[in-house]
């Protein structure tokens, strides 16, 4: 068990973390205004179940080729790689001014999250650079809560205006990527724990060996991509099922959304104390346990009640999730191979997209009305790939005698 330390209360560290959390308020404004509400919008406009699922999975069909492309990019700085990205990928949204149809909007949206998801690769490297590992968790959850707070309130504002007209979208999707640009070039600003050292140009035989070396760390890849899959799948199929079945409109799915993003922002706090006190594999495995709960709840009864009621223990356990989720990599990753790790891991995320939303997207498709089975089923895959992962890191830790 890890003694926590006091660095949240050293003045070293304050501006980065004030500079950081503005920005990552910025970001919220982002997700409120754009990733909360593409889905739905989309649907809304005439796009079929399938064209859903591939404007919620498309953006991360880049990450496949993350063992690719991090051997080649990992010798630039991580700062630089995360913030203009970020910028691209809100700055995508401008265009959705000038968008009509369904399959517009869904590319702009693959395009700019793609974007946006390259430079997620390289953010954890980042983090490493800005808060000591003893106290990430609470470091984190500062902006973590900022972000989730303004995706919070914008959801709802979006959900509001957005029942105004059918292309009330086309001022409100580029508004908010004009607040994340402003938010992403706010990380040039923030200051930085250590500097980065430069480093040479690596190659992807090499990558992939220095990972492959770690088998109890692909044990846990593989068996993580079963529980993400489920996720997915459910990102996919609730949205159809809240439009479809429940009858939710925009007022409404902001209501979900807002209780959802609500239980999840104010989460971040207990369980970033929890992470700094314990290792970060059974926060996360508390994490899918709440997410299996909320998924049930959502699914399980057709009112707006408990649509509600799911949405709070999806939203707990979810930042549990998060919160661990670069600090895993961290703890697993050895030396400065942080990078690799996380190529390896990042191409695993984007199969399990694919493989988890157009899958869902097809059974949709094939069988109308099913969107509640489909959640469930996500829900039986999450509890699968939670005791298997846990399984397997604790194998991992045993025959390393950690």
């Amino acid at each position: 068990m890890r003694s926590p330390a006091r660095v949240p209360a050293d003045p070293q560290y304050r501006p980065t973390l004030v500079r950081h959390t503005v920005s990552w308020l910025c970001w919220g404004v982002f997700a409120g205004g754009v990733t909360q509400q593409i889905g739905f919008v989309v649907r809304k406009i005439g796009g079929a179940p399938s064209l859903v699922s591939l404007t919620t999975t498309g953006p991360l069909f880049i990450l496949i080729f993350a063992v690719l492309y991090v051997p080649w990019m990992e010798r630039f700085p991580s700062r630089p790689m995360v913030a203009a990205t970020r910028m691209a990928a809100a700055g995508a949204f401008l265009a959705a001014a000038f968008l009509a149809t369904p399959w517009q909007l869904a590319a702009a949206a693959i395009l700019g999250l793609s974007v946006f998801r390259i430079g997620d690769t390289f953010y954890g490297r980042f983090l490493g650079l800005l808060y000591p590992p003893s106290a990430l968790g609470r470091m984190q959850s500062f902006p973590m809560f900022a972000c989730a707070a303004a995706t919070t309130i914008v959801s709802v504002l979006a959900g509001w205006v957005l029942r105004g007209g059918e292309g009330a979208y086309r001022w409100v999707l580029p508004a908010a990527g004009a607040v994340g640009a402003l938010g992403a070039s706010l990380l040039f600003a923030v200051p930085m724990r250590r500097r980065e050292d430069p480093r040479p140009p690596g190659r992807v035989r090499d990558a992939v060996r220095d990972v492959a070396a770690d088998p109890g760390f692909v044990a846990w890849t593989l068996v993580y991509s079963v529980a993400g899959i489920g996720y997915w799948i459910a990102m996919c199929s609730l949205p159809v099922y809240f439009a479809s079945v429940i009858g939710m409109d925009y007022l409404s799915n902001g209501v979900a959304q807002a209780c959802f993003m609500t239980a999840y922002g104010l989460s971040f706090f207990p369980w970033g104390r929890l992470l700094d006190r314990i290792r970060s594999l059974p926060v996360m495995t508390a994490g899918w346990m709440l997410v299996v709960a909320g998924i049930v709840t959502s699914a399980a009864w057709g009112s707006f009640g408990w649509v509600l009621a799911g949405q709070v223990l999806f939203g707990i356990g979810l930042s549990g999730n998060d919160i661990a989720w670069f600090p895993i990599i961290l703890e697993q990753a050895r030396g400065d191979k942080v990078d690799r790790y996380m190529g390896f891991t990042m191409s695993f995320c984007g199969l399990r997209a694919v493989i988890g939303g157009l899958g869902s997207g097809l059974i949709m498709e094939l069988l109308p009305g099913a969107s509640s089975r489909v959640s469930l089923f996500a829900a039986a895959l999450f509890i699968c790939g939670g005791i298997g992962g846990m399984l397997a890191i604790r194998g991992r830790r045993k025959a390393r005698g950690a």
